[in-house]
């Protein structure tokens, strides 16, 4: 079923691609008769006086004339289909994608409810957050990238990250370990001396 899927996937991009070179070509061509004057052009023929006095020569001219302006007319009625036809394989591309993130954001959720221990919504913010702030993804990214794979990854990183946290908190500082510093404070006493030192022998 998945090759069935990737097979109309890519015919559908080729179909796309031919749809787009088509177009391309077509805008080119008209490129050349962009800004002509039809009826303004068909009256020079008319008027023109080499051509006046020359019946077959201005038919002729007319002809020619009238080849060109419906090949401009097809041109641009075929420019148009092209147009909606690029539209609207956008417009089911489009469709398709928000189908698939629908889908494997529903595969995820059913997959967290019954395969994730305790989970809760509250659970699935702290994932996220940890995904965004940690880990570097954006919302939009996410959503683009959720599976069930994916999102087990996630926990597990998250629990990871949980673990590691709380082995720090409860892993003992340095400043603990070290012993504490005493301090030994001497006391000076201050002595009177009631002599004039003048007077003092050796034993004083």
């Amino acid at each position: 079923a998945k090759e069935q899927e990737l097979a109309q996937k890519f015919q559908q991009t080729e179909e796309e691609f031919n749809t787009h070179l088509e177009l391309t070509q077509v805008s080119n061509m008209l490129k050349k008769v962009e800004g002509i004057d039809w009826a303004e052009e068909y009256q020079k023929i008319l008027n023109d006086p080499n051509l006046i006095d020359d019946p077959l020569a201005q038919q002729a001219e007319v002809n020619k004339f009238q080849a060109i302006y419906m090949q401009a007319q097809n041109l641009t009625a075929k420019q148009q289909a092209l147009l909606q036809q690029t539209q609207e394989a956008a417009l089911r591309r489009t469709e398709a994608a928000q189908q698939d993130t629908a889908k494997r954001l529903a595969a995820t959720h059913e997959f967290a409810v019954k395969s994730i221990k305790g989970w809760t919504p509250e659970l699935d913010a702290k994932i996220t957050e940890f995904a965004v702030k940690d880990l570097g993804y954006d919302v939009d990214t996410l959503k683009g990238a959720y599976s069930p794979q994916i999102y087990k990854t996630l926990h597990l990183a998250f629990l990871g990250q949980q673990s590691q946290l709380r082995q720090q908190a409860a892993r003992p500082s340095p400043a603990a370990n070290q012993p504490v510093a005493t301090q030994t404070v001497s006391a000076k006493a201050s002595v009177a001396t009631n002599f004039d030192p003048e007077r003092a022998n050796m034993s004083d």
